[in-house]
């Protein structure tokens, strides 16, 4: 019978890492449309904290397109014009019972702006996420060249704007440059785990 060689440290520990669930709370996203849909006035502190590719959920991130298109166009988006916007795609983001959930379990929009601070900042950690195993892959590659990936590094870690901060007071750069410690740790067998933004 044919040997199969074992899997490397890296190898395993990549392989757990792109198992991990990406970061996002659902909570957050249908808080966000929940509030809109309360009072839309609020859309227009919520646009100035994300875009409808920052929510995570393709249904949440369907809906809030929509209310952003309907605000853009200077129509109030209240759940009847949202549902005449869908059209058809109403079926694929679940159908009105998606809809009179999200309307049912949001009582005020007192919290739209929160909702939608936390909505990004699951972005970023998701962006981080990607950023991290796209980084790792490359570093693990007996080919790759250390300049090369450096500069790759440098610009992964700048993509989504210099100094921009996220959770704890901590900018994208410096969560970046933690992971490349990590990643550098790990390669000395020293890191016990590397910190993804990514949860089980």
């Amino acid at each position: 019978m044919r040997r199969v060689a074992p899997k490397n440290n890296h190898e395993v520990a990549f392989a757990e890492f792109l198992a991990r669930s990406p970061a996002h709370s659902a909570v957050a996203e249908r808080g966000v449309i929940g509030s809109i849909f309360v009072d839309h006035r609020c859309l227009a502190d919520v646009v100035l904290v994300i875009e409808p590719a920052h929510v995570h959920d393709e249904a949440y991130r369907t809906i809030y397109e929509t209310c952003v298109a309907l605000h853009n166009a200077g129509k109030r988006p209240d759940p009847t014009l949202v549902v005449s916007k869908l059209g058809p795609r109403l079926e694929q983001i679940g159908g009105m019972s998606t809809l009179l959930d999200i309307v049912e379990g949001m009582p005020t929009a007192a919290n739209a702006v929160w909702y939608a601070e936390t909505v990004r900042e699951k972005y970023i950690q998701r962006y981080i996420a990607a950023a991290a195993a796209e980084t790792l892959r490359d570093a693990t590659d007996p080919q790759c060249d250390v300049k090369e990936l450096a500069e790759r590094f440098e610009t992964r870690a700048f993509a989504i704007g210099d100094r921009r901060v996220v959770s704890g007071g901590k900018s994208v750069y410096d969560v970046m440059q933690l992971v490349a410690d990590e990643l550098d740790a790990r390669s000395k067998g020293k890191a016990p785990g590397m910190k993804t933004g990514w949860y089980d």
